[in-house]
């Protein structure tokens, strides 16, 4: 996409919906700690199962780190807490969602940018804002509220409010359907795949991948209509601004 047509296709936006973790918040900080966490409680000291929890999905429990592309990096909690509950042999996976609900509203947010200036600007452009994740909505509401930026957003909407997860585009068709803002109108933010796919389903006027999440610029370039280091750099971007080097 040329710079003339990315300042065309800004300037019909009236909407960003963004991912959260990666996007907004800090993504290794906060899912290490997450993992780390589960692990204590559902394995304790067992290193063998601890290494196989980590490794299926997608957790490098010594290093750290987080393989792009996997289950832990674009998957739903659901999907991550149904995969750990099968391979510890139980029956079903809602014993393990519980844990996870109590850990995940107990982990505190890393911010990515001056988020209240962020959306304060946004808003102040006639920008509606939404937020879309696979985290589970009560997590992401609780987040936002302690980075004082839950008033800024028309709709939060997380992997169990109801709606197939990303890159599904049902959250995204959602928003649409909440705000009255059609798909074209509708930046999609995001620092994953899953996230790119579901502007692409959704047939968003913008795809906008940022870089502060776990996944390369080689790998999201394909699929994003442009790529902006954070989202610090989104109102100069949706102002007509050119793309920062």
């Amino acid at each position: 996409m040329t710079e003339e047509e990315l300042r065309a296709r800004a300037s019909q936006i009236r909407a960003v919906i963004f991912d959260k973790d990666g996007t907004l918040f800090e993504f290794e900080s906060t899912w290490t700690r997450y993992c780390d966490q589960m692990f204590d409680e559902l394995v304790g000291g067992d290193e063998d199962k601890r290494a196989c929890l980590a490794a299926a999905c997608g957790y490098d429990h010594r290093a750290k780190t987080f393989v792009a592309g996997s289950l832990i990096v674009g998957g739903s909690i659901e999907e991550i807490c149904s995969l750990w509950a099968g391979l510890l042999g139980l029956e079903d996976n809602e014993s393990v969602l519980a844990l996870s609900r109590r850990i995940v509203a107990e982990l505190e947010p890393e911010p990515l940018a001056d988020l209240p200036q962020l959306t304060q600007d946004l808003a102040a452009m006639g920008l509606t804002l939404g937020v879309v994740t696979n985290d589970l909505e009560a997590a992401a509401r609780q987040q936002l509220k302690q980075a004082d930026i839950a008033h800024r957003f028309a709709l939060v909407l997380g992997s169990d409010s109801g709606y197939t997860p990303k890159p599904a585009a049902d959250t995204l068709q959602a928003f649409c359907q909440h705000t009255g803002i059609e798909p074209q109108h509708v930046a999609m933010v995001g620092d994953s795949i899953h996230d790119l796919k579901a502007a692409e389903h959704l047939g968003a006027g913008l795809a906008i991948a940022v870089l502060t999440g776990p996944a390369t610029e080689d790998s999201l370039s394909p699929c994003a209509d442009v790529v902006i280091a954070d989202v610090g750099h989104l109102p100069h971007l949706l102002s007509g601004g050119a793309v920062p080097q």
